[in-house]
């Protein structure tokens, strides 16, 4: 399910001051899409459009003709504040529930496939930040949205609860798209950057170009990923990925 953002443009203030300004985007089925910038830049508001939680003022979200509008889904920054269930297993149950679906065949296997079957019994409330990203992630997925929106997944996570939550997204196999902070995140764990800045899109392709561009990153505030810094300091190629920075790295060290 392909997905086109259209000169879009959003106000909150009543004075016009636009918080995304005309911005154009092709979202292609099945990839991973991370949306990077400093607070402010838009992030949050644009995937809140995608999302259809809010209304742009002008431009428009278009599908392919022969395709009907996906369901998109949505995991808010802090996903604690939208808990109201008493155990995991009933909160990723509730969706599908309410939408009058076999809620516990569903629930079960989002359980399995996010990988936290075991906290089916536990208070969503008393689990870690990373444990309460991915039931809120679960708890979206058992709505069966083609489309799946995070707004900060890795928001107070460590780098540990960081890895935990992008190996689960690697294995969804359906197009995503999330914001964050973290440029590690976001270089490791992403199939295209977008680059927002002033409401507008500054710049958009592959982790490898997009974070090498260092022009583009010091006026977009973003941090240089740590992958990419020590590839600058040894005087080598920035690798396409983890798994390559690793055997770039035993190469370098021996």
């Amino acid at each position: 399910m392909k997905l086109y953002l259209e000169d879009i443009h959003f106000s909150y203030e009543k004075d016009g001051t636009e918080t995304i300004r005309g911005v154009d985007l092709s979202i292609e089925e099945g990839n991973i899409y991370a949306f990077v910038g400093r607070n402010g830049s838009g992030k949050t508001t644009l995937l809140k459009i995608i999302a259809g939680l809010l209304e742009p003022d002008s431009g428009r979200m278009k599908f392919p003709e022969s395709e009907q509008e996906p369901e998109i889904g949505f995991s808010p920054e802090d996903p604690e504040l939208g808990f109201f269930e008493r155990t995991v297993g009933e909160e990723v149950a509730f969706y599908p529930k309410n939408l009058g679906l076999d809620h516990e065949k569903i629930g079960e296997e989002m359980l399995e496939r996010i990988g936290i079957s075991h906290l089916k019994n536990r208070s969503p409330s008393l689990l870690s930040s990373g444990q309460q990203r991915l039931v809120s992630i679960a708890s979206v997925l058992s709505g069966l949205p083609e489309i799946l929106v995070l707004d900060e997944p890795t928001h107070s996570l460590h780098r540990k609860g960081e890895k935990m939550v992008g190996e689960v997204l690697n294995k969804l196999e359906r197009t995503i798209l999330f914001s964050t902070h973290s440029s590690d995140f976001a270089f490791e764990f992403a199939d295209e950057v977008i680059v927002l800045h002033d409401g507008r899109v500054l710049r958009s392709g592959k982790p490898r170009e997009v974070f090498s561009d260092i022009k583009t990153l010091k006026k977009a505030g973003i941090r240089t990923p740590g992958i990419v810094e020590w590839a600058r300091k040894n005087s080598i190629e920035v690798p396409f990925g983890l798994e390559e920075a690793v055997e770039m790295m035993k190469e370098v060290e021996d």
